[in-house]
């Protein structure tokens, strides 16, 4: 939902060696090729992340277990929303091993005891960065009751990707249309 796949930029990355993230790689495409902050980031498998800074020919992927990373998800059968908060304070590798270091944790979640093992754990759609529905995961958990999620884009080295442009659904009462009456169901005696 809201994600322009029409629209999509494809673009190869590049290790990034440094930046104000621990967790980012650069894409060889910017603003000359119609990339925006926020664009999310995909490759086969799903998300790899979002878009924080662009220059005119490359930008900077900030990767979802970046330790500064958050993001709202929920699990795609059970409903159960959380939010993935990135773990991974290494520099990434591209060519030798997928990026995956330590998989992201779900923190705040509501509704825990109706999460699943291997349950797919997909965007939910909240806080308006990231499109609803996009594949994130499976879900693991743990002996003391927390919760991982295995990366899918991870399952193999992360070169070429997908970005595509995003831009959230406005509420009808952010925007007026110029002509229109009161509400059918509204009278006035």
């Amino acid at each position: 939902e809201g994600a322009d796949v029409e629209s999509a930029i494809a673009a190869q990355l590049v290790l990034d060696s440094g930046g104000p993230f621990t967790r980012t790689l650069v894409a060889n495409a910017g603003a000359d090729h119609g990339v925006r902050i926020g664009y999310i980031v995909m490759n086969e498998n799903g998300l790899v992340g979002r878009v924080v800074s662009v220059g005119r020919r490359s930008s900077r992927v900030l990767m979802l277990d970046d330790y500064t990373s958050r993001i709202p998800v929920m699990g795609e059968a059970s409903r159960v929303r959380a939010v993935l908060a990135g773990q991974a304070t290494h520099a990434p590798e591209l060519i030798t091993q997928p990026y995956q270091v330590q998989p992201p944790r779900l923190d705040y979640i509501v509704g825990a005891q109706n999460l699943r093992e291997g349950e797919r754990v997909i965007t939910s759609g909240e806080g308006g960065l990231f499109p609803r529905g996009v594949l994130v995961g499976i879900a693991r958990g743990s002996a003391n009751g927390e919760w991982r999620v295995s990366l899918s884009a991870a399952q193999r080295p992360i070169d070429f990707v997908r970005i595509l442009p995003f831009v959230d659904v406005e509420p009808p009462e952010a925007t007026e249309v110029a002509g229109q009456g009161p509400p059918l169901a509204s009278t006035s005696s």
